[in-house]
């Protein structure tokens, strides 16, 4: 959309019903909050239905509910950069503190938009599958080992591997009991667009993770995760980008690890869970 979201609601504010009204004044008062809400919580917190948010929604021109909180989450976000010294890598001594704000305002971000409810759906699945696989080429494919040498210590079944031959010959023998979380930072490769045509072709439910939720790999894949920032245009946002799909995984390793219970874990009883998965496996 060209228009800020925002501006658009109000814009639009006299051709709203009185419905619409009440979910565009929570939103202009209260955006930093909207964005940290599913639309559960948004439908919840007006008493009014999922249907009617989502609808409002596709009124103002989105896709989706999540497309919407990109927006007002990048215009909250502008706002509040405005109230302080923008971040110039050209202007500043100390790049280190440059790039350490950097990274804790894109995680920032990331957690304003990111749904739970859907990280814990994935996690599910991850723990309900035979394999999981782990895919990604180039930088991303640091990525997929990354995650890979995390998720190995759960006692899960887990795949990896470098070469993107091996990677298709992995997808090829994957089925629909297992699991694929694939990486494509950018959304746009064409190999890893390869890789997900296979997997599809096997019927193996696929996870995506990426900072383009506009991309093609984005609408292929059966569950997407995006972070920030949405595109990076530079060396350091696309590391910072890396920084908070690092943290995604993070979410996901230490919640299959408790099996989604509790979070805060000590090594003991780590070790524990993993040998106890790792038994279970040899058995069956």
């Amino acid at each position: 959309m060209g228009n800020s979201c925002l501006l658009e609601i109000t814009d639009r504010y006299n051709t709203f019903s009185s419905k619409e009204r009440t979910i565009a004044d929570f939103i202009l008062k209260n955006p930093a909050k909207v964005i940290y809400y599913t639309i559960d919580d948004f439908a919840r917190e007006l008493s009014i239905s999922e249907a009617t948010v989502f609808r409002f929604i596709k009124k103002l021109g989105y896709e989706g509910y999540q497309y919407f909180k990109v927006s007002l989450a990048s215009e909250v976000t502008k706002a509040s950069d405005n109230s302080k010294k923008k971040l110039d890598a050209d202007n500043i001594s100390d790049i280190y503190k440059y790039i350490t704000d950097l990274y804790s305002q894109n995680l920032h971000e990331t957690a304003a938009i990111l749904d739970t409810n859907l990280l814990d759906n994935i996690v599910t699945k991850i723990l309900n599958s035979k394999k999981i696989a782990f895919l990604g080429l180039g930088s991303s494919g640091e990525l997929s080992k990354n995650s890979y040498n995390k998720f190995i210590d759960t006692g899960l079944f887990c795949i990896y591997n470098a070469d993107y031959h091996m990677q298709l010959k992995l997808a090829s023998q994957l089925h629909s009991d297992d699991i694929a979380i694939v990486f494509c930072n950018s959304g746009m490769n064409k190999d890893t667009i390869t890789l997900v045509d296979t997997l599809k072709d096997n019927s193996v439910p696929t996870v995506g993770i990426s900072s383009n939720p506009n991309s093609p790999f984005a609408k292929m894949v059966d569950d997407f995760i995006y972070t920030h920032p949405i595109n990076p245009k530079t060396v350091i946002e696309k590391l910072s980008s890396y920084i908070s799909q690092i943290t995604v995984i993070d979410y996901l390793y230490l919640k299959a690890l408790s099996n989604g219970k509790n979070i805060d874990i000590s090594l003991k009883h780590q070790n524990k869970i993993i040998q106890s998965r790792k038994y279970t496996n040899e058995k069956s």
